[in-house]
């Protein structure tokens, strides 16, 4: 039971809650420190949760600060978990605390700095200073209740820290301190509080057997067992809930043993012990009840076990399978009269639990104990191998893959499940067939054979085609020479031909000759020259021929005095073998596609002869046995 309902204790909560209502409480006299006080147990802590339930509803603003556990020394983290507001602001204001102090922490220690657990509670109550007490936005008619149960079993250094850092009442805000202890009064608190005393004493008393059957009807517990819960938790509320849940738990024992009883009373002593051993496991067979027990007395415990006609029991398949409830009261019976044999049975069953869950059915774990035989496996081989048993584990394989890993050729057990298989194998001493480990290894031996021949036939081929391969990039080289000098030849043709055919077709100048030209300009300047020296009687004859004959050089072509005549319409063809050069040309481009066709042939057989070497290697690494 969860115990969450709460009874008793009336007129301290009214009490309370009436101090904490007001600035000036009924009683007229302004407390500032409580001393709740009550044994273990006396529901303390409990108290100051309801009383919170209660103030937090009312129309003044509060905080309250409970102190529940301090690990390693850091009380702020310890004030940061257990505060609560009634307010959204304050809230806020809090979340922001939490996250400064957690910045600031960082920052520090990251720098190498860490800070030690006083000097964090150090920083936390400057940041509640700043961001609550002298914050006018969250101050108003504030009251803050700081909680602090088992303060007084706290180390002296460190509850004189606390309190030391605890803030003042003021005129703004209004702080009251809660203290819990096991003790009668709170003198102790004197050295801590000066200020704040004396402490207004609130005991908790036990609850009375009103108060007990009103916890027990809240929690829907059995009207008949009310007077022993009273006399079990002696009236304190923390030890409730433990004791209701012992007495029902002991009801539902005798109810168990009751039922274990009925179902043993026709066995004897001996067969009764071993019968409550075999309800320990999930499931009874000859395999299992063989590991507790004999041969002869397992036999006889599964026989007496289905003569009993436990109700929800099941058998199928050489295997007893008991209802929860009978397996659940037998166990307990050998609990309490057989204690040696359920100390005995505990370890099997614990480990037998374990396989069960990972394979529930006793055919697969029968299978699964042959394959453990195999490293990796195949249908095929399962086929050959196992024979009829072959074709159920085939059909294994592939109507439950999680328990197996599949290689692509073959599978094997995941490692995890093996070794479930392994410890079953050890726990029911199964020992795997000598047979099937010949018959394994005479199988791996052939198959390594065929992939041997496999990788020399491959190895082979790659080796022949790679010459093949060599002399057709050669033959594909040359052709390359080849096209590359027919390609030059045939456009210095296409060149001459482009020439030709941008020459006019009209008539065609002859070309000049520029010797003679040259010539009778020399010969007209000598004859001039000598003419004008040393004849001046016939320079004019002198000048006139050496003039003709430099303005007739001007006009001589083709080595003639005159103007030469122009020559006919001609039209000059292209070269003859322009078209042949082209259809070479074509040619070899074909011859080489045709060789590069060839390679890509060779290339792509070459390749996957390589292939099925990888696969072949690979097939090595997976063998059988």
């Amino acid at each position: 039971m969860d115990g969450s309902s709460y009874v008793g204790h009336k007129t301290q909560l009214q009490f309370m809650a009436e101090e904490l209502g007001s600035r000036m409480p009924p009683s007229g006299r302004l407390c500032l420190l409580y001393h709740i006080s009550g044994p273990d147990g006396a529901g303390k802590r409990s108290f100051i949760e309801r009383l919170w339930q209660i103030v937090s509803q009312g129309e003044i603003p509060r905080i309250l600060f409970k102190l529940d556990s301090i690990e390693n020394d850091d009380v702020a983290a310890a004030f940061i978990a257990g505060a609560r507001a009634n307010r959204g602001n304050l809230d806020d204001a809090l979340k922001h605390i939490a996250a400064s102090l957690d910045s600031q922490a960082t920052r520090l220690e990251e720098a190498g700095r860490p800070l030690p657990p006083e000097a964090r509670l150090t920083v936390w109550a400057d940041l509640l200073e700043q961001h609550i007490l002298n914050n006018p936005r969250n101050n108003r008619d504030l009251q803050i209740i700081f909680a602090l149960p088992g303060l007084l079993n706290y180390p002296p250094q460190l509850r004189q820290s606390i309190a030391r850092l605890l803030p003042q009442n003021s005129d703004t805000v209004s702080t009251r301190v809660i203290v819990t202890s096991n003790k009668k009064n709170g003198d102790e608190l004197g050295s801590l509080f000066p200020e704040r005393m004396p402490p207004e004493e609130v005991p908790l008393p036990a609850l009375t057997i009103d108060e007990v059957e009103e916890w027990a009807r809240d929690n829907k517990f059995p009207a008949e067992f009310e007077p022993e819960l009273y006399q079990r938790c002696g009236g304190l509320p923390g030890k409730l809930a433990n004791a209701a849940d012992e007495i029902l738990q002991e009801r539902q024992d005798r109810a168990l043993i009751l039922f274990a009883e009925n179902i043993l009373e026709d066995m004897g002593e001996t067969q009764r012990e071993n019968a409550c051993m075999a309800a320990a496991l999930p499931e009874i067979n000859m395999e299992l009840l063989k590991t507790l027990m004999s041969e002869e007395e397992a036999g006889s415990t599964i026989q007496a076990l289905r003569n009993s006609d436990i109700e929800g029991s099941a058998w199928q398949n050489r295997t007893l399978t008991l209802g929860r409830d009978a397996r659940i009261a037998l166990t307990k019976y050998m609990e309490r009269k057989y204690p040696r044999s359920f100390r005995k049975v505990q370890p099997v069953a614990e480990q037998f639990s374990r396989i069960h869950a990972a394979i529930p059915s006793p055919e697969n774990r029968e299978i699964l104990c042959r394959l453990c035989a195999f490293n990796y496996f195949n249908e095929a081989l399962l086929k050959e191998v196992l024979g009829s048993i072959g074709t159920d584990a085939a059909r294994l394989v592939s109507s439950t893959p999680a328990y197996f890993e599949n290689t692509g050729n073959n599978y094997r057990l995941r490692p995890e499940l093996r070794q479930v298989v392994e410890d079953y194998m050890r726990l029911v001493k199964y020992n795997p067939s000598e047979a099937d480990k010949k018959k394994i290894a005479a199988c791996w031996e052939a198959r390594r054979k065929e992939i041997l021949e496999s990788v020399t036939n491959s190895e082979l081929k790659i080796n022949k085609e790679s010459e093949s391969l060599s002399a057709v990039q050669g033959q594909i080289k040359r052709l390359g020479g080849e096209i590359e000098s027919e390609a030059e030849r045939l456009s210095r043709l296409r060149r001459r031909a482009q020439r030709i055919s941008e020459k006019p077709s009209s008539r065609q100048k002859a070309p000049k000759n520029p010797a003679w030209q040259l010539a009778l300009q020399a010969i007209g300047f000598v004859i001039l020259y000598f003419g004008l020296l040393f004849s001046p009687r016939a320079a004019f004859i002198y000048v006139v021929i050496g003039l003709g004959l430099m303005v007739g050089g001007l006009f001589v072509k083709g080595g003639m005095l005159a103007a030469a005549s122009t020559a006919p319409d001609v039209h000059i063809p292209p070269p003859n073998d322009l078209e042949q050069h082209e259809r070479n040309l074509h040619f070899l481009h074909l011859k080489r596609g045709q060789l590069e066709t060839r390679q890509n042939l060779i290339a792509m057989s070459m390749a996957k002869e390589r292939s099925a070497l990888k696969e072949f290697d690979k097939q090595l690494r997976e063998p059988y046995s």
